[in-house]
């Protein structure tokens, strides 16, 4: 009796290791997720408090203190809109000039370049003359 008894047991422990080494083939299986997941986590966490700032300083701020968080690109968009936002409100051709004159490589230039346009065409319009739409 004590054999079998000992075989028993020895068999209900490799069924149960077994099942434990399937459970942590799973988990590494599912890992590099969780990484990401984890990774994704933290730098929205670390982005949160900037956010709520919503100030070129605080963005700016954000940027060199995590240069590597993947958010770094929404930061400078953020940054971007900031500095066209006084010149888009102003609304005029010699605002959008100086918005690309003081920003050379903020990302509105082509919006800039649009507004701009849009407001010579108007100037056009009220003159009525060729020459004004040929130049």
């Amino acid at each position: 009796m004590p054999f079998k008894h000992h075989l028993l047991m020895v068999i209900g422990c490799s069924i149960i290791l077994q099942s434990c080494a399937a459970t942590t083939e799973q988990t590494d299986k599912y890992g590099p997720y969780a990484k990401e997941a984890e990774k994704q986590r933290i730098a929205q966490e670390q982005y949160e408090p900037y956010k709520k700032m919503n100030t070129v300083e605080a963005y700016q701020e954000f940027i060199s203190k995590y240069p590597e968080n993947y958010l770094v690109y929404q930061a400078k968009m953020q940054i971007y809109d900031h500095e066209f936002a006084p010149y888009e409100k102003m609304n005029t051709i010699s605002g959008y000039l100086e918005f690309i004159k003081r920003y050379p490589d903020n990302a509105n230039h082509e919006q800039a370049n649009k507004h701009i346009v849009k407001h010579e065409i108007k100037i056009c319009e009220k003159k009525d003359t060729i020459t004004c739409f040929r130049n």
